[in-house]
């Protein structure tokens, strides 16, 4: 609501949410009360404890931070062991609008299932590709982790692997080359064939088509990475 001057309703709005001041020092928002003067609420979360008071900080708000609103918890608790996944989908796959981010719910498979399964590729590619974070052998874990994610884990479960870092947190540039990278080791995994998700994402390197990262003291934070170039039909 936008205008000028004194408002005669009890009701006001912070965004699209109507807040009530139902006292001189009380606002009543939605299902619970809030006292801006001690910035707390007063009243229980209506929804606690079936859902997670920091669930978007994975339950470990003191490390997990997120101050720029760009990285959506991967995991949300749901009834019957199953959950959301997220899909980040920018354009390059680099930090972007929120907008970008596509939840679905439920997990056509169970979570402990899919998380189980996609914690075996990581230790899998760690251990065959290596964990340089830079370079050829960053683009290729990236590329060959998502690939074999999908193989093994299937398509519902694979993009929940979350192969990058957290957006507004680490560096812009790594954030758009590893999602990047993730994308196409999805799309060559339909096309690779069982268990040829080195093969293919090497040639995918070969012919230009991965994102290379520079090494860190070759660029600044802000420099953008190294992405193949575009070409008609791709």
């Amino acid at each position: 609501q936008a205008g000028t001057g004194t408002n005669p309703s009890p009701w006001g709005y912070v965004g699209t949410q109507g807040y009530m001041r139902d006292s001189s020092e009380r606002l009543y928002v939605r299902a619970r009360h809030y006292r801006p003067a001690t910035t707390r609420w007063t009243t229980v979360d209506p929804l606690w404890p079936d859902e997670s008071a920091y669930g978007y900080a994975s339950n470990v708000p003191a490390i997990l931070t997120d101050s720029f609103g760009l990285s959506p918890n991967q995991n949300c608790p749901t009834h019957g062991g199953y959950g959301k996944r997220c899909v980040y989908s920018g354009p390059t796959g680099g930090e972007s609008d929120p907008a970008y981010w596509q939840c679905y719910d439920p997990y056509p498979v169970k979570k402990e299932d899919c998380i189980d399964c996609l914690s075996r590729i990581n230790l899998q590619v760690r251990g065959s590709v290596g964990q340089v974070n830079f370079g050829i052998v960053n683009a290729l874990r990236h590329c060959i982790g998502a690939c074999a994610a999908k193989q093994q884990c299937g398509s519902a479960c694979a993009p929940a692997i979350f192969l990058h870092e957290i957006p507004g947190i680490k560096d812009p540039g790594d954030v758009g080359c590893d999602s990047f990278n993730n994308i196409k080791g999805f799309g060559i995994a339909g096309s690779a064939g069982i268990g040829n998700c080195h093969k293919g994402c090497k040639a995918a390197l070969a012919k230009g088509d991965l994102c290379i990262l520079p090494a860190p003291n070759n660029r600044s934070i802000d420099e953008a990475p190294i992405f193949p170039p575009f070409r008609p039909g791709r």
